[in-house]
């Protein structure tokens, strides 16, 4: 899992160690690029790479992987600022502040009048568009077809008058997974 912050971007651009101290005792290397994190130490389960600005978490247990890039995130938080909450509003006890102000919603009998809306078309028209095509596409397959029998006397071809509704049905209709 990656992390990146600006935090972090900052940290690394200013730091010329190959570690991050972030708590006593807990050290996290700086690895220069993505290509030397299969030779960092492992058990550390973080490592900083420098040319990207990230932090890079890994854990065996794939249900601690959260936990664990929330702890060093929340030890690096505490190194930046020191022993106080990163965020100041928790410290701080405020009164709950309530505003009451009255508003004149006039008589609900006079309300203005709405514009009525303008009608759109546009599905309409797409399906106009559609029918016209395809009593296109099929009359001309038909003009097709009545020249060929014509032609060789052969009436057989006319059995495709049956599958002229599907054929429109089929074009009109669409089917969507």
């Amino acid at each position: 899992m990656t992390v990146n912050t600006r935090v972090i971007k900052i940290l690394l651009h200013s730091n010329d160690m190959p570690y991050v101290e972030i708590q006593p005792g807990l050290r996290l290397q700086v690895l220069p690029d993505m290509s030397y994190l299969p030779r960092c130490q492992k058990h550390q389960f973080a490592a900083f790479i420098a040319d990207r600005g990230i932090l890079v978490v890994w854990e065996d247990e794939p249900k601690k992987l959260l936990a664990r890039a929330d702890t060093i995130q929340e030890a690096l938080m505490k190194m930046i600022w020191g022993n106080e909450s990163a965020y100041p509003e928790e410290n701080e006890k405020k009164e709950p502040a309530t505003e009451v102000s009255a508003v004149d919603a006039g008589d609900p009998e006079n309300q203005p009048e709405e514009k009525p809306r303008r009608i759109v078309l546009i599905q309409p028209m797409l399906g106009a568009a559609t029918l016209i095509l395809t009593i296109l596409a099929i009359g001309s397959g038909w003009r097709q077809i009545a020249i060929e029998t014509y032609v060789d006397r052969n009436y057989v071809r006319a059995a495709f008058a049956a599958v002229a509704l599907p054929q429109m049905w089929l074009a009109l209709v669409r089917y969507t997974i």
